[in-house]
């Protein structure tokens, strides 16, 4: 019992580690993401919006908070998710911080590099907190005391929305069927109410969404393949192991899981005398030889010389009757007058 215990607590232990290094991760790049966000304001070009097909299709919506209520729900719906299955739940929540933190490291570039003019104005006319003390305005942006504009290709909450689609849909283990697609389902709903808030509230362009779901789509997706390959060529450890996932913690489980372990093969020439040639007299004694080549018994096997004195004595199935030749039963005959 204090065995068990004692595995349960160095696994409740590194599982915890794990979560802190992702979580650590994720906040360190959402800082650097905020204190991104001052220099597009204060640098916001004062011109009117850009021309867009999505504002000519989706009618104006007046909130310009509906968008965070609207990936607010799917963050909801996703903890919920996690709850209940909290052992996959738990993988899943380092995946989307680590995955989402990727995608704000490169969206930090991508704000920075080309300021585009905000398509609300409204945004700007309300724009505070960012004027002084530059590496506090993360903390009242978090807390609503702040706010920050332009920082818009590529869209965060369609980033956050796409990840946490893709993560559910391809972690979801439920032996029910039915709640697997209905999960999935609500999701969807949401996915694409939150894209259309995005975009109806201004807080976009279209191109800012399309950007951030091929995006995050490409970054889940060369995740899953790293994984993949580390665990038949052992690399990505360190990824594997802040990941989390057993299936993924070793190279062999996955090669055992699909098949794709080849056996050593050890040649071995047809024939008697071709046995004999490669097998060690020290490991085939005369009398075993004499026994398999005069009675030649169902099952008699010969054994062949191990690479090393201390690994298991392996054996070379008996060679078939039709293959023995005149020649090899004179091969034999010295070992037999020895005998």
């Amino acid at each position: 019992m204090t065995e068990v215990l004692s595995k349960l607590r160095g696994t409740l232990t590194e599982e915890l580690l794990r979560t802190l290094v992702v979580l650590v991760f994720f906040v360190t790049v959402s800082y650097i993401t905020i204190l991104t966000q001052v220099y597009t304001t204060r640098h916001s070009p004062l011109q009117d919006t850009l021309p867009d097909i999505g504002y000519d299709i989706i009618p104006l919506i007046s909130s310009y908070s509906v968008p965070d209520i609207a990936v607010g729900v799917v963050v909801v719906t996703f903890f919920i998710w996690a709850l209940l299955h909290p052992f996959r739940g738990l993988i899943a929540m380092r995946r989307l911080g680590l995955l989402l933190g990727v995608c704000y490291l490169i969206r930090i570039f991508s704000i920075a590099s080309t300021i585009l003019p905000d398509p609300d104005q409204r945004c700007m006319e309300n724009a505070e907190g960012y004027q002084s003390g530059l590496f506090l305005v993360p903390f009242r942006y978090v807390l609503g005391t702040a706010t920050l504009c332009s920082d818009l290709v590529f869209s965060g909450h369609t980033c956050t929305a796409t990840l946490v689609l893709l993560i559910v849909a391809s972690s979801d283990r439920s032996r029910v069927f039915a709640f697997r697609l209905l999960t999935i389902f609500i999701l969807l709903v949401e996915y694409v109410a939150l894209v259309i808030c995005i975009i109806g509230a201004r807080f976009h362009y279209s191109v800012d969404v399309y950007i951030g779901a091929v995006i995050s789509l490409c970054v889940f997706i060369i995740y899953k393949l790293a994984l993949t390959l580390g665990s038949i060529t052992g690399h990505f450890r360190l990824l594997r192991w802040v990941d989390g996932d057993p299936q993924y913690a070793t190279e062999d489980s996955l090669k055992d899981k699909l098949g794709f372990v080849i056996p050593k093969v050890e040649e071995s020439p047809p024939g008697i005398s071709g046995i004999l040639s490669t097998h060690s007299p020290v490991e085939n004694s005369p009398s075993d030889v004499t026994e398999c080549a005069s009675e030649y018994r169902a099952g008699c096997r010969l054994e062949t010389v191990p690479s090393d004195v201390n690994s298991p004595r392996q054996f070379a199935d008996p060679p078939d009757l039709q293959d023995i030749t005149e020649g090899d039963i004179a091969a034999l005959s010295p070992a037999l007058d020895k005998a």
